[in-house]
């Protein structure tokens, strides 16, 4: 903290953001039987749909998403791939 005219003035301190497709990534690998875009979206609500699709096409092409249909095969459910580091 500062002083600036007798008081004290907290600087800001930003933090980084992290970027919305490991938000997206991290997510879905936290959830434990998968995530339908439906859960997605409402997790991550301020985005458009269309953007949030478009991570998960981009996630989907980098291998690190799954995909399985849903017992009644009316949605998709997508299920995290862990990193292998290395």
């Amino acid at each position: 903290m500062n002083r600036r005219n007798k008081q004290f003035v907290q600087e800001h301190v930003e933090k980084e953001q992290v970027p919305l497709k490991e938000q997206v990534y991290r997510w879905i690998l936290s959830q434990k039987n998968g995530a339908t875009f439906g859960e997605t979206y409402m997790h991550f609500n301020k985005y458009s749909p269309r953007y949030l699709r478009e991570h998960i096409r981009n996630l989907k092409d980098m291998k690190l998403l799954v995909t399985e249909s849903c017992r009644c095969h009316c949605s998709t459910v997508y299920y995290g791939v862990k990193k292998i580091h290395g």
